[in-house]
């Protein structure tokens, strides 16, 4: 298994960074995974994975939807890629990825060797962010428009969601 790829992937699957700001650019792309690790060496005496990912999980989520809140605010970093529901379970699997391939299978739930793959992993993991990005913008984007052509096409009323679909499409999207 290729995991800095399946992490990557994962990741971008729950929070796409921006592509025009190369300002923190390796931190934004490698962000969810170091959270995950962050948190996962606070628990190194937790014996229990399940509680392990459902802690990794949980953090995950609220790092995320925090920085939603402060693209509001501030200078735009990256938008959220799936609904509030599927964010719970994308999470959770990208927790159990970290624990069940990373931490148990290729560390033996060794802190020492996880802190040595700590680094290349997030390299590889950035490289296949900044390879895979555009797509994965291109693939949202698209999944906007079908969403907006189906409420243009139901008659529905746009609603500033719909203003927010818009400014990504457009390029001008401030958060």
């Amino acid at each position: 298994m290729d995991l800095a790829k399946t992490l990557a992937h994962q990741s971008l699957a729950i929070f796409l960074p921006s592509s025009k700001d190369n300002k923190g650019k390796a931190h934004q792309y490698e962000r969810l995974f170091r959270l995950a690790l962050e948190n996962l060496k606070k628990m190194a005496r937790v014996a229990d994975d399940d509680e392990m990912k459902s802690r990794l999980a949980g953090s995950l989520e609220k790092a995320v939807l925090r920085q939603e809140d402060l693209n509001k605010g501030g200078r735009f970093t990256g938008k959220i890629n799936c609904s509030e529901n599927e964010l719970k379970d994308r999470a959770y699997e990208f927790a159990k990825t970290i624990v069940d391939d990373l931490f148990v299978r290729r560390c033996g739930r060794n802190i020492s060797k996880l802190l040595a793959e700590e680094n290349s992993l997030a390299d590889g993991i950035y490289h296949i962010t900044d390879c895979e990005l555009g797509k994965y913008w291109e693939d949202r984007k698209q999944r906007l428009r079908n969403r907006k052509d189906l409420s243009i096409q139901s008659g529905q009323e746009t609603t500033s969601e719909d203003e927010d679909v818009d400014a990504v499409l457009d390029g001008s999207y401030q958060g």
